[in-house]
């Protein structure tokens, strides 16, 4: 069986790792590869030895993709994220479409152009595949997906993800920890305004922000207009943030919208207590007893100076931080689930 992986994005995040952990846990059943406009991915599928065809565009373009489908003959196409699949639907005719939602923004909850686009196209799709339930609940046109639609989570290794802890370069302890790319749906802005307040309770508070993208630029002019540059350390793109979670007392997730919430899932297995907003997947990721869904800034700040003065408040959700992650290892399961989704109309 061979499957062509299709990704809008050149960058390495969480949809990327996804793909990135289906392709090397069906090797040997499938034979995979990847597409995207170029970018640092091309380093990490290189190290993980995956077939890639780079796309010279900014974006996936219908042109290119169909060159390379011309040039792979996949059995299956698996589009990930809406407007991948939306080019997948238009670049191929007769090969089967498997859509992959790693996301939920705004949008998708009112009739607009996107939205309208997205269910014309998902007349050619197989299955789509969702990391939530909120993804088909909250899309305008969800009620036309339930018959073809499947909730699948993440892909999760906890025996991988604590050895890639053991190897990390970057170790440093910190306070508190942003881990996500740099974009409006992660909210760094409103993140950097909670530790504002932080540091105002503890003068030498270490925060992490680590990962890139577009708003990297006004998180660094904003630490310095709101006073906290000397508090914050920002990596950039981190290929191996485990040590630095590992090593750390606590994750913040202040998102505005997420689809499953992967890095809750990886703190939570190193003990990390994490605070995050109530949205898509990380409802049902983040409890009271592991961490703290929070509304407002006044939720965060206190709930997140409780964990960094009350030693015991610590110790007690830390437990239950690991306890909890053991409930998403389910790689082997998560493997065969997709399988078997391939195997249905191949």
């Amino acid at each position: 069986m061979k499957v062509l992986h299709v990704l809008n994005t050149g960058e390495y995040s969480g949809a990327e790792n996804v793909v990135i952990t289906l392709i090397r846990l069906t090797r040997g059943v499938v034979e995979s590869a990847y597409t995207s406009p170029e970018g640092s991915i091309a380093s990490v599928l290189s190290e993980n030895n995956i077939l890639y065809f780079p796309m010279r565009t900014s974006n996936a373009s219908i042109r290119e993709l169909r060159k390379i489908i011309k040039e792979f003959k996949p059995d299956i196409i698996h589009a990930h994220d809406f407007l991948a699949s939306v080019i997948v639907s238009l670049a191929s005719r007769k090969i089967p479409i498997v859509s992959h939602l790693h996301n939920n923004p705004f949008w998708i909850k009112k009739i607009c152009i996107w939205t309208v686009i997205y269910i014309c196209s998902s007349l050619k799709y197989k299955r789509v595949l969702v990391v939530s339930d909120s993804i088909i609940e909250e899309f305008v046109f969800g009620k036309y997906l339930k018959k073809k639609s499947k909730t699948v989570g993440n892909p999760i290794d906890l025996r991988e993800i604590r050895e890639k802890a053991k190897n990390a370069t970057e170790r440093e302890q910190f306070d508190i920890v942003f881990l996500g790319r740099l974009t409006k749906a992660k909210n760094p802005i409103f993140f950097l305004d909670i530790v504002k307040e932080l540091v105002g309770l503890f003068p030498d508070l270490r925060v992490a922000v680590v990962g890139d993208g577009e708003l990297h630029d006004v998180v660094m002019e904003t630490c310095i207009e709101f006073g906290v540059n000397n508090n914050v350390k920002l990596f950039g793109f981190v290929k191996n943030p485990y040590g630095i979670l590992k090593s750390s007392k606590l994750l913040c997730m202040p998102s505005q919208w997420e689809g499953f919430g992967l890095a809750a899932v990886e703190a939570l297995a190193f003990g990390l207590p994490v605070v995050a907003a109530p949205v898509g997947g990380l409802v049902n990721i983040v409890t009271s007893q592991c961490g703290k869904l929070c509304v407002s800034k006044k939720d965060y700040v206190e709930e997140i100076e409780k964990l960094l003065s009350d030693r015991e408040y610590y110790k007690s959700k830390s437990q239950n931080a690991k306890a909890r992650s053991e409930k998403f290892d389910n790689a082997n399961e998560y493997a065969k689930s997709i399988l078997d989704e391939y195997k249905s109309f191949w």
